[in-house]
């Protein structure tokens, strides 16, 4: 995606933190404003700009945040942005490891290797009642959805299906430890290891990840290089050379 130019707002601006007037009583005030405020809309996120054109825009989708769905991480928040950067770099690992074991039953597997197969699955859980906390932009409608339910039924839909039964590997523990080996338990083994190549559906999320990698690289050169002279950006380029 290209960059796009930059908007100068000229209407009023508010300057008060309503954040401050919502969030304004009881225990650990000041990190729980912080969280808040980390899973609102951003205007670092790479896409904030092609959504909300001005701050106008922007101010008032951080209000309606806060006042209607306020526990409920925006599309458009750095919690979001990171937070798919994690689980692009989980992806890597995963993909790596089942390349590791794809030949070894369940039995077969060392401690090591079962515990880093059982700690990327419960990763995978909290990813999955992450999503259901998680707002995401309707683009026919031109705006961002945070009410739950429609959430948890957009979710629901597919995804939600592809992410489970490709982490089905830690409910077969239980069962083998229980019933021992057998041609039922080693049957039910053998489908839940070919499910886990369902998560190869997820490579359309991988390439948005990456293209927003893409763009906050390309954002935080653009920063260094506006806010620099021309001298040293020049004499720096130089000495890199």
């Amino acid at each position: 995606m290209n960059k796009l130019p930059e908007h100068d707002c000229t209407l009023r601006q508010d300057t008060y933190d309503v954040l401050k007037q919502v969030v304004d009583s009881g225990v650990f005030i000041e990190w729980r404003r912080k969280w808040h405020r980390f899973i609102m809309l951003s205007r670092k996120h790479p896409l904030t700009a092609s959504h909300y054109k001005s701050a106008a825009l922007c101010r008032r989708e951080e209000i309606r945040h806060i006042i209607t769905h306020k526990n409920i991480i925006s599309p458009f928040s750095m919690c979001w942005l990171y937070w798919e950067f994690c689980m692009f770099a989980y992806y890597l690992s995963r993909f790596f490891l089942v390349s590791v074991v794809v030949s070894f039953r369940f039995e077969e597997l060392g401690i090591g290797l079962l515990s880093a197969r059982i700690g990327m699955d419960a990763l995978i859980y909290c990813d999955i009642i992450k999503n259901f906390f998680t707002g995401y932009f309707d683009s026919e409608k031109n705006v961002t959805v945070l009410k739950p339910r429609l959430i948890a039924i957009k979710y629901l839909k597919f995804y939600f299906w592809v992410d489970f039964i490709s982490t089905l590997t830690p409910l077969m523990y239980p069962f083998r430890m229980v019933y021992g080996k057998g041609t039922t338990i080693d049957l039910c083994c053998e489908v839940v290891r070919f499910l886990r190549s369902l998560m190869i559906i997820r490579v359309k999320r991988w390439s948005y990840t990456m293209e927003l990698f893409r763009q906050v690289l390309q954002h935080s050169i653009y920063s260094v290089v506006k806010e620099r002279p021309a001298s040293t950006c020049l004499d720096s380029f130089l000495h890199l050379s």
